[in-house]
């Protein structure tokens, strides 16, 4: 069973984004900042990551996960997605940029992308 940090300010997000990947046979650990996800790394597999966060924004957080584990997988989910924005987050060290709202299947098949990824 992989295990997938969720990061977002956003409760709601949170919750229905933990159902899904729940569902979909992931364990699921969450984080409502930046801060508080550097902190959860251990074990975890893959990190999903809002840009917009308050504090730290998403773009901050991977180049900080990057700079721990550069084998991590984080891919960005955002609100404002524009193909710029996928560059400047792949420069950073982000694997995926999605944009919100964003397709079930969609996330899980970059999640599962990136866990395959790693796994080489």
């Amino acid at each position: 069973m992989s295990t997938v940090l969720l990061v977002d300010d956003d409760p709601g997000v949170r919750f229905a984004l933990t159902e899904v990947l729940c569902d979909r046979g992931y364990r699921v650990i969450c984080a409502g900042s930046g801060a508080e996800a550097l902190t959860l790394l251990d074990g975890v597999d893959v990190v999903v990551t809002d840009l917009s966060m308050p504090g730290m924004d998403g773009l901050e957080l991977v180049s900080r996960i990057t700079a721990r584990a550069p084998a991590l997988p984080v891919i960005l989910l955002t609100a404002h997605g524009s193909e710029n924005m996928g560059r400047i987050a792949s420069s950073r060290g982000a694997c995926g940029c999605l944009s919100k709202p964003f397709d079930i299947d969609e996330i899980a098949r970059v999640i599962d992308q990136a866990r395959a990824g790693r796994a080489r």
